[in-house]
C-alpha cells in the first residue's frame, strides 16, 4: 500500500509539473500581443531623440517617427535628422549635407566613426566550446589566415593541432611560459576574443585568470604577445565583446558584474564607462551606437526602452524613457496573475541553456489557491473519499495544478 500511495504522489507531481509548464503557455497563445520595442537614435542636427512611433519596424516606408517635442517627421525627415546612420541613402540622392554642426566631415570620415553593437541576457549567459583559434597578427600578409590548431588554457596555455589531435608542445610551452612570466594565475575563467578572418587586423584575446587579472595576449610573427592590462582591483568581468575596429579607439566592451558598461581603451588598455544606469545584464538589451559626435547606449527592457546619450569624451548630454504597458501588467497578465501561482519552463529568453526556470506569482495567486483547496475539499466530499492531508498540502502550495492533479487521480485508501 505504501508503494502504491508513493507511485500516486509521483504521478500527482508529474501532472502538477506538466501542468504548469503547458497551462500557461497555452493561455499566453492565445492573450499575448507581441510589443516592438521602439527604436532610438540622437540627431546631430536638432540634438534630440527620434523616436519611432508605429509598431512595425523602423525601416518600413510607412513608419512615422517623432522627437520628443511631439514632432512627427515621415522617413525622409527622419534620413535627414539623422545624417550618419542614414548617410548612404543621403549621398545616393545627393541630399548629404556639406557640414553637420559646422563642421565638414568626408563620407570616409563617417564610416571610420560609425559603430553599433548590440548585447542580449542570453549572450552572456552562454556556454561556448573553450577552444580558439590564435590567428597571427603580423604575417606580412594583406589577409588575415585561419591557424590549423586551436588552445585552450586550463594548468597552461595548451595548443592542438586540428589535423592529428596532438599537442603541439613546443609552441604550448612557449606561451605558457609567456602568461607565467607576466603573472597569469592558471586555469582562465574568461576567454574572449573575435575569432574569424573577417576584419581588418587581429588582435587576439583578452582572458580572465583566476585573480580576475585581465590579460591580452596574441601571437606576433610566430611569438606571444601578453600584457597584463591592469584593470582596478575588484574588477568582476562577466562578458567581454572584443571589436576590431579601423578606428582603433577601444578594443573591447566589458561587461561587469556589478551591472556597469566599459569600453577598453587603446589608451594603455583603461575602462571607460559609459553614463548609463539602471542597467542589469541578466534581463535588459543593450544597443550601443557612435558616430563623429556621440556615444548613445540604449536599454531595451519588456516595457520601456531607455536611452542615454554622451559626447566624444563620454559625459552625459541627454536621457530618454519611454514605458508601455509591458507582457505582465496587460490584462492577460493580470490573470495570468490570479490563475497560474507559478510557470515552469525549460527555456529562457534571457539564457542559451536549456534548464528549469520557475516564475512565481505575486500575492493575487492566493485567492485561486484558496479557492482550489476549497475544490479539493468539496470534491473529497463528493467522492466520499477519506480526506488526504498530503493532497491538500499539495493543492495548497501548487493551486490550480495541484486540483488538476487530484482530480485525475483519485485517492487511494
Amino acid at each position: 500500500m505504501i508503494l502504491v500511495k508513493t507511485s500516486r504522489f509521483l504521478l500527482l507531481i508529474i501532472i502538477v509539473a506538466v501542468a504548469a509548464h503547458f497551462l500557461p503557455d497555452i493561455f499566453w497563445t492565445k492573450f499575448e500581443k507581441s510589443n516592438h520595442t521602439p527604436f532610438v537614435a540622437y540627431s546631430p542636427v536638432n540634438n534630440d531623440f527620434l523616436i519611432t512611433v508605429n509598431t512595425g519596424s523602423e525601416l518600413s516606408r510607412d513608419a512615422r517617427y517623432k522627437d520628443t517635442k511631439g514632432h512627427i517627421y515621415d522617413r525622409d525627415g527622419y534620413d535627414t535628422l539623422l545624417p550618419f546612420l542614414n548617410y548612404r541613402q543621403l549621398a545616393a540622392l545627393n541630399k548629404m549635407p556639406d557640414s553637420i554642426n559646422g563642421k565638414a566631415i568626408p563620407l570616409d570620415s563617417i564610416r571610420l566613426n560609425n559603430f553599433n553593437f548590440s548585447l542580449r541576457p542570453s549572450d552572456i549567459d552562454f556556454e561556448e566550446i573553450p577552444l580558439y583559434p590564435l590567428l597571427e597578427s603580423a604575417s606580412g600578409r594583406l589577409k588575415l589566415e585561419m591557424p590549423h590548431d586551436v588552445f585552450r588554457i586550463n594548468n597552461r596555455m595548451e595548443f592542438i593541432d586540428c589535423r592529428t589531435n596532438t599537442i603541439e608542445e613546443q609552441k604550448s610551452k612557449l606561451f605558457t611560459d609567456k602568461l607565467i612570466e607576466k603573472g597569469f594565475s592558471f586555469p582562465a575563467k574568461l576567454v574572449a576574443g573575435n575569432p574569424t578572418t573577417r576584419k581588418a587586423f587581429d588582435e587576439g584575446y583578452f582572458v580572465v585568470d583566476q585573480k580576475n587579472n585581465l590579460f591580452h595576449i596574441k601571437m606576433v610573427r610566430g611569438k606571444p604577445f601578453c600584457e597584463n592590462t591592469n584593470i582596478p582591483s575588484g574588477t568582476s568581468i562577466v562578458h567581454i565583446a572584443v571589436m576590431e575596429n579601423p578606428r582603433r579607439e577601444f578594443y573591447s566592451y566589458v561587461i561587469t558584474a556589478d551591472n556597469k558598461i566599459y569600453l577598453q581603451l587603446y589608451d594603455k588598455y583603461r575602462l571607460q564607462e559609459l553614463p548609463v544606469k539602471g542597467y542589469n545584464y541578466k534581463t535588459d538589451g543593450v544597443l550601443i551606437m557612435g558616430d563623429y559626435f556621440f556615444r548613445n547606449v540604449t536599454l531595451r527592457r519588456d516595457n520601456n526602452v531607455e536611452s542615454f546619450v554622451a559626447d566624444r569624451n563620454y559625459k552625459l548630454i541627454d536621457h530618454y524613457k519611454e514605458k508601455w504597458e509591458g507582457k505582465y501588467e496587460s490584462a492577460a497578465g493580470s490573470a495570468a496573475a490570479y490563475i497560474f501561482p507559478f510557470t515552469l519552463a525549460f527555456e529562457d529568453n534571457d539564457s542559451s541553456f536549456m534548464n528549469i526556470f520557475l516564475k512565481f506569482s505575486d500575492t493575487r495567486a492566493l485567492l485561486l489557491i484558496l479557492l482550489s483547496v476549497f475544490g479539493s475539499v468539496m470534491l473529497t466530499k463528493y467522492r466520499k473519499d477519506k480526506i488526504s492531508y498530503a493532497d491538500l498540502f499539495l493543492v495548497l502550495f501548487t493551486g490550480i495544478y495541484g486540483l488538476i492533479a487530484v482530480a485525475a487521480i483519485r485517492n487511494v485508501e
